[in-house]
This record gives structure tokens, sequence and C-alpha cells, in this order.
């Protein structure tokens, strides 16, 4: 997820995981890019292929878990690792 701004221009120097203030939600609403990367549940084969592939999903998802979602609260974290570990193993 990449946020545009009211002029629908691209955010430039964006960070997913800390970019738009206080717990990086000044672009996204309960959450921040980085999460919000794996909210395609009804097509996870989709967001694999424009990651790049299944192995390339797979390094990111291992990324997320070994550097954290960037969420101050953390308390999305057990459910989102739940769900894609599933998807992962499909």
């Amino acid at each position: 997820m990449w946020p545009r701004d009211a002029a629908g221009q691209w955010i430039e120097l964006f960070d997913p995981a800390s970019s738009g203030g206080q717990g990086a939600r000044d672009y996204f609403t309960e959450n921040n890019g980085m999460m919000f990367n794996w909210h395609v549940r009804h097509d996870l084969s989709g967001l694999f292929e424009l990651m790049g592939g299944r192995s390339c999903a797979e390094k990111k998802l291992d990324e997320l878990f070994r550097n954290g979602t960037g969420c101050q609260a953390r308390r999305f974290g057990p459910l989102l690792q739940g769900c894609l570990q599933a998807a992962v193993q499909e």
C-alpha cells in the first residue's frame, strides 16, 4: 500500500512501517502501510504474484516478523501472523 496526496500524487520517500507521524497513521486508519500490504485475504495468490512470486512474498513475510510491523501497540501482530502463516502454507 502506498498513499497519494490530495492532488493524487504518490507520497515520496514513503516508508510503509514508519512514515506518517505517530504510529505511521497519517495516511491510513487503524494500521500502517506495512500491515495493509497483507490485507488482500480474498486473493493471496494474486498478491504473491504482484510481490514477485511466492518466494519473494515469503521473504517479505519473514522480514515483517523479523523487523516488526512498525505499529507501537502491536496488538494486531498475532492475528496477522496466524492468517499469513496459514496462507503461505497453502
